[in-house]
């Protein structure tokens, strides 16, 4: 009998068409399974979306408002031109060390600005103090590790002016 129930799943891989009836559960052994608990059937009701939008999901419901699209491109701004300065200069090439270094700062700081901006919204003043406080501590670590590259970065070759 051992032979056959190994035997049904390997034909049922070798010859197609041939269906096995049913797999073996535990209360075949003699265990049964536990009745589901209570919290487990309870449904959470999901809140209606605030824009009126069925499909718009969470970004309907947390739309950026103007003051956090204000404060999010005053960020932008600024670190970008403190980038474009570390990276230019003393005339040196831009590596793909400082690349990936400002690639994963933007997605940092961008998720930061999301939850930022969620718990504003949901009126959690002590997570959005904590997520100003990240971002901080994101930016002070990032210009560090920058200027560190920035320093073992080449020298860009000089261009000659003759044509």
């Amino acid at each position: 009998m051992r032979a056959f129930r190994l035997a049904v799943p390997l034909l049922a891989v070798l010859v197609p068409g041939i269906a096995i009836a049913q797999k073996p559960t535990l209360s075949a052994v003699g265990v049964t399974k536990p009745p589901p608990s209570a919290s487990a059937s309870v449904k959470v009701p999901i809140p209606p979306v605030a824009s009126g939008a069925a499909d718009a999901g969470a970004a309907g419901r947390f739309a950026e408002t103007a003051a956090q699209k204000r404060r999010r491109v005053d960020y932008v701004d600024r670190t970008s031109s403190l980038i474009r300065a570390a990276v230019h200069a003393g005339n040196k090439q831009v590596t793909s060390e400082e690349r990936e270094t400002i690639k994963r700062h933007w997605r940092r700081a961008m998720r930061l600005f999301r939850i930022r901006d969620i718990a504003e919204d949901l009126g959690d003043g002590a997570n959005v103090t904590r997520v100003d406080a990240d971002i901080q501590n994101l930016d002070t670590t990032f210009y560090e590790k920058l200027k560190q590259e920035a320093q073992r970065a080449p020298v860009k070759a000089a261009a000659t002016g003759a044509k």
